[in-house]
């Protein structure tokens, strides 16, 4: 969300910030200077409101303390930032709340516009030429996307059949035996940000990550680590308003022939540029 109204060059209005997006993100830049008011789930609601704001913007919020800092005459307003489907949705309500509308519904269909390209190309697949795909969290190992989380429609539209998607929660917790059964032919791994991050250079720890994916029980005998079809990426260019790049990397994984000719990396550089005035680095 601190990634969309900076896009929308919004970013002098926030007043206070959560200390993971300060801390552990640390982007865009004005995140850092902001006071942190604590988690997401449970910040301080008397420091929220001794800052006197007049809106609060929330992702993840306890309702009982969604129900204090109401109480307090601050209303509070839904934006979670990382629902795939409810990115475009969200950036034009906050093009609305910050009137801004015109930059939101340019940076909305920008993010719209290369989903579409990505799913026109993968349109003619037949089921059995789409790779099956296990994507785990960044959270600890067997824990996994399904339908209602944001990397699960990133996978179909970039070709692929997510092998939990029909799991009944949006992150299931699986098992090696459950992995071994499944026998996906890409395995997608979430990086932390401290791993994978906007300001992290060295790709040591990346490689390391890898390799523990690559020897694991449940992991190691699969289709996808046999083949050497493992990979990382960061939530923030995937499950982020900046999927419009991420996609690219998944549907190249998926299908390299069907999109040698596309530069993830070109389109990443465009849109930071564009949008948010930054040169791409980390």
């Amino acid at each position: 969300t601190a990634e969309m109204i900076k896009a929308l060059g919004a970013q002098d209005a926030v007043i206070g910030i959560d200390e993971s997006t300060k801390e552990k993100t640390g982007w865009p830049a004005y995140v850092t200077e902001l006071p942190s008011v604590g988690s997401s789930f449970t910040p301080d609601v008397e420091q929220i409101v001794a800052l006197e704001p007049d809106l609060v913007i929330a992702s993840f919020l306890k309702p009982e303390l969604q129900a204090k800092i109401e109480e307090a005459g601050v209303p509070v307003l839904w934006v979670y930032g990382y629902k795939t489907e409810l990115i475009p949705q969200e950036i034009r309500t906050l093009g609305r709340v910050f009137g801004k509308e015109e930059k939101a519904d340019e940076y909305a269909q920008y993010i719209e516009q290369h989903w579409q390209a990505v799913k026109e190309r993968v349109a003619h697949l037949k089921p059995e030429q789409k790779p099956r795909v296990y994507w785990e969290s960044s959270f600890g190992a067997y824990k996994t996307h399904s339908r209602g989380s944001g990397a699960d429609p990133l996978i179909r539209w970039a070709g692929g059949i997510n092998v939990a998607g029909e799991e009944p929660t949006p992150y299931p917790k699986v098992s090696a035996e459950w992995l071994v059964e499944k026998n996906p032919d890409v395995i997608i791994k979430y990086a932390k940000r401290e791993v994978a991050g906007w300001n992290v250079t060295d790709p040591a720890e990346m490689e390391k990550l890898r390799e523990e994916i690559m020897v694991r029980p449940g992991l190691k005998e699969t289709t996808a680590v046999k083949q050497g079809r493992v990979y990382l990426i960061s939530d923030l260019i995937t499950c982020a308003p900046r999927g419009a790049v991420g996609i690219y990397y998944i549907a190249k994984w998926l299908h390299p022939d069907l999109f040698q000719d596309i530069d993830p990396e070109a389109i990443h550089e465009e849109m930071l540029k564009k949008f948010y005035g930054e040169e791409l680095h980390g």
